[in-house]
């Protein structure tokens, strides 16, 4: 039994198809409360009903065994978040 969802389909449908290609970020936890995440380009749409997505991590990263057992986000990166992103001092 899958719990129900709040995101209309034809919304769903209309983020899924929109996204051909492009950066998301992976968010979650630790155990601690702190903060990990992980650019991810490779992001796909599974399923609609019930709401499902992929990205896929590999098992040697730590994002990958704290994203196992908890809950965590995919965050898609708009076309204005690029222009931040090469002009941070984090990029040079």
């Amino acid at each position: 039994m899958s719990a129900p969802s709040t995101i209309d389909p034809r919304d769903l449908r209309h983020a899924f198809g929109r996204f051909g290609t492009g950066v998301t970020v992976v968010t979650t936890t630790s155990d601690d409360g702190g903060a990990h995440g992980a650019t991810v380009s490779a992001f796909t749409s599974v399923s609609l009903d019930p709401p499902l997505a992929q990205v896929t991590l590999m098992r040697s990263s730590k994002l990958s065994t704290l994203v196992e057992d908890r809950p965590f986000a995919i965050n898609v990166m708009s076309l204005e978040q690029l222009a931040r992103a090469c002009t941070s001092p984090a990029s040079r």
